[in-house]
């Protein structure tokens, strides 16, 4: 009996493991306690880990820009730990000046990266908020677009015309089922307006996820009481 629990505890338990192994890098950095690094190195190679959380392979950087308004520049993009994340979700904070239009101009900001875990948890929802402001026909809008194994998800804030009763500054969506790995793109986005006298800028964009235990990480803790138990009786009959 215990030769059998055995046999199928550990081979559940190596495949857990096996299946939770993120992707690695020699360059990671660790913000969890504090830090930050430019969103340029990160463009550049670099990841970053807070917590349990691995950010790697950024990329797909954009920026476009008209009637004089900055073409931003990731060098002066800081990223660090998002230290007002609630309890249980860990995440990241961009952070610049450089997000800001008025009189006619645009402005266009995109790149991507992704985002694993590297405990035995999985990611189970992800929330988007904005710090910004817009006056008279300014606006701005972070769209993202969230790509996973069973699907995709899209998460939206805006600052639009003609008032602040429409402004959304947070958006949360919970995954179908909880993923070990997603990919996210980003689209930010700052109008001043067409009548020359609005203005729009966003100081900071967050980006966090929750976690929940994996379900193999389950049955492996149930495999090993199993096996516990198994002894347990073992010596009990003996005796």
């Amino acid at each position: 009996m215990f030769r059998l629990i055995w046999r199928l505890a550990v081979p559940m338990t190596a495949i857990a493991l096996f299946a939770l192994a993120p992707p690695t890098k020699a360059a990671v950095i660790d913000l969890t306690s504090g830090g930050s690094v430019t969103l340029a190195q990160l463009l550049a190679g670099v990841d970053v880990t807070v917590g349990d959380k691995l950010f790697y392979d950024f990329g797909g950087w954009a920026t476009t820009s008209t009637g004089g308004a900055l073409a931003v520049d990731p060098n002066l993009i800081s990223v660090k730990r998002d230290p007002s994340e609630p309890a249980g979700e860990l995440g990241l904070l961009f952070q610049t000046t450089q997000w800001f239009v008025f009189g006619t101009q645009t402005q266009d900001t995109k790149f991507e990266y992704n985002v694993a875990s590297m405990s035995g948890r999985l990611i189970s929802d992800i929330t988007l908020q904005t710090a910004g402001g817009a006056l008279y026909d300014g606006f701005w809008y972070v769209s993202e677009n969230v790509t996973f194994s069973a699907g995709a998800l899209n998460l939206d804030v805006t600052n639009p015309p003609p008032g602040p009763d429409l402004v959304v500054t947070l958006d949360h969506k919970v995954f179908p089922v909880p993923v070990s790995v997603a990919h996210v793109a980003k689209d930010i986005a700052l109008n001043a307006g067409p009548l020359a006298v609005g203005s729009a800028g966003i100081s900071a964009v967050e980006q966090d996820f929750s976690q929940v235990p994996t379900p193999q990480a389950a049955f492996a803790g149930f495999g090993l009481f199993g096996v516990l138990g198994a002894l347990k009786l073992r010596r009990s009959l003996k005796a």
